[in-house]
């Protein structure tokens, strides 16, 4: 079954998959589609041609590197389709990988995340950055906790997230439906839950 058309597709290790759902859920607020590419049992033909119909339609590519996907095969050949396609490319290495390691693209302006968990928030407000600028984003979707409703929130006008973060206050808004306070993270622009 072919991978449908997106925005991003997602690079990335089988072994990282609970890194990776939290790094889509992120690029997701942004209303952007991603692509990534799921664990299968078998690798044929259909496979291949899914996968490099997926590369050829997205407009960007995002690889995330950590110890266990600069190792995969199935990355290091979607980094090197990418680079032949000349797609808009961002490498996201995580932990101790060693930017060397990763070939054609170790030259490549990207982010650096010390750990997977540590720096998270600021990892995804580098991505969603690189994504805001690329796509000329102004707004992202953030949902209820309280209703559940999804609602459109504005980005700030410079587009800079850092700068909320270096408060350490959430991004608040109101729900359109409830009038519930809602509030979420400047940089993943992942709900904070309230505790009652």
């Amino acid at each position: 079954m072919p991978l449908p058309m997106s925005d991003v597709f997602l690079s990335h290790s089988e072994l990282d998959a609970d890194l990776i759902k939290l790094v889509m859920v992120s690029i997701e607020r942004l209303d952007l589609d991603v692509v990534v590419e799921e664990e299968r049992d078998n690798y044929g033909d259909e496979v291949v041609e899914s996968v490099q119909d997926a590369l050829k339609d997205c407009d960007c590519f995002v690889v995330i590197l950590t110890e266990r996907s600069i190792k995969s095969p199935w990355v290091n050949q979607e980094i090197g389709y990418a680079c032949a396609l000349g797609k808009v490319i961002l490498p996201v290495w995580v932990g101790e990988v060693e930017i060397h390691r990763s070939g054609m693209i170790a030259g490549k302006k990207g982010v650096r995340a010390k750990s997977e968990d540590e720096d998270f928030n600021d990892m995804m407000g580098r991505i969603l950055g690189f994504l805001i600028e690329h796509f000329d984003i102004k707004s992202f979707l953030a949902f209820c906790e309280e209703c559940g409703k999804e609602d459109e929130w504005h980005l700030p006008d410079d587009d800079d997230l850092f700068r909320y973060s270096k408060d350490g206050e959430p991004m608040s808004d109101s729900c359109s439906k409830c009038g519930h306070e809602n509030h979420v993270h400047p940089l993943s622009l992942l709900t904070i839950t309230t505790a009652e």
